[in-house]
């Protein structure tokens, strides 16, 4: 019995991933806020920042050992800016 070989058809484009070393701490929290925006604080995840920032997840946790850590430098950021 033979089984039928089915094309599989790209159902999303290729996301576009950035080079290795391109991000830094300051594109990530820049790349945090607008995704909280976008998803809220409480959605706010690091698999999911990866994918908005186009990197992966470990290149965040490389500089953000864990999402508190993320949000008290987002915290720090917004208090030097308005204070």
């Amino acid at each position: 019995m033979e089984v039928p070989v089915v094309a599989k058809q790209a159902t999303a484009e290729k996301r576009q991933r950035r080079e290795r070393g391109s991000i830094n701490p300051d594109d990530i929290i820049k790349g945090a806020f607008e995704l909280a925006e976008e998803v809220g604080i409480d959605n706010l995840s690091m698999p999911l920042l990866g994918k908005h920032l186009g990197v992966g997840v470990t290149s965040i946790y490389w500089y953000f050992r864990k999402k508190d850590d993320l949000l008290n430098a987002m915290t720090d950021r917004a208090l030097r800016r308005y204070v």
